[in-house]
């Protein structure tokens, strides 16, 4: 069976540094869409874990993890 490919966690690293060091800060005078950011950042935290968890079910099983940096268009 081929590796399960999954993003790279250098994906949502970059994500969440962005919108909690410059978007929160850019919105600091805008609390609705402030609040909508933390929202954001509180769901990429969920992906996170979601992914972790994931992460483990495959290894649990016996299942090897591609980590994918960046594709435009997926291989079939």
């Amino acid at each position: 069976m081929k590796p399960i490919p999954i993003p790279s966690p250098i994906h949502y690293e970059a994500a969440l540094r962005l919108l909690e060091q410059q978007t929160t800060f850019a919105l600091s005078h805008q609390p609705h869409q402030r609040e909508l950011a933390h929202e954001l950042i509180i769901t990429l935290r969920k992906a996170v874990s979601q992914q972790k968890r994931l992460e483990e079910s495959c290894a649990q099983a016996g299942l090897a993890i591609d980590y994918q940096e960046h594709q435009e268009h997926p291989q079939a």
